[in-house]
């Protein structure tokens, strides 16, 4: 349904083109998308370590912030050292674990990191993975719960 708009250049007859659209944009209420739409903007000073990503923390040169995804979508984030071994790294985890995460493993031994399809050997370290800019390092942790010992 299309609404006629008045000229008053034209005596009542039809708008001109340009007058139409100069109607339609005074009448089209303005609108401006929140800051929260463009999470990607965020930069490091705005996340956290406090383990959900949201907050305020500005990492320094010698930490990496890695979220941790478990097979069930559930996820935290986590600052590390770059320095650290897969190994430092999840007797970290354990001892700050994620609620969400469900119960506890009672081991690191039942821990893997998945990073770009590969498993993370306990002697690697958290430097051999690709760090974003501002954005936290996305690891894969499988958890095996009462996994045997390996053998000696």
């Amino acid at each position: 349904m299309a609404t006629e708009v008045e000229s008053p250049t034209n005596g009542g007859q039809q708008p001109t083109h340009a007058e139409a659209a100069a109607a339609a944009a005074d009448s089209t209420p303005e609108h401006s998308a929140p800051d929260s739409i463009n999470r990607r903007s965020l930069d490091s000073s705005r996340r956290s370590s406090s383990g959900d990503g949201d907050g305020g923390t500005k990492l320094d040169e010698d930490e990496i912030e890695i979220t941790f995804l478990m097979q069930t979508s559930e996820k935290a984030t986590r600052v590390l050292k770059v320095a650290d071994t897969a190994l430092e790294a999840k007797e970290k985890l354990l001892k700050n674990w994620p609620a969400q995460f469900g119960p506890q493993p009672s081991s690191s031994l039942e821990l893997k990191f998945l990073y770009s399809g590969r498993y993370f050997e306990n002697s690697q370290v958290l430097s051999s993975v690709q760090r974003y800019n501002g954005n936290p390092t996305v690891v894969h942790l499988i958890v095996n719960y009462n996994r045997p010992s390996p053998k000696e």
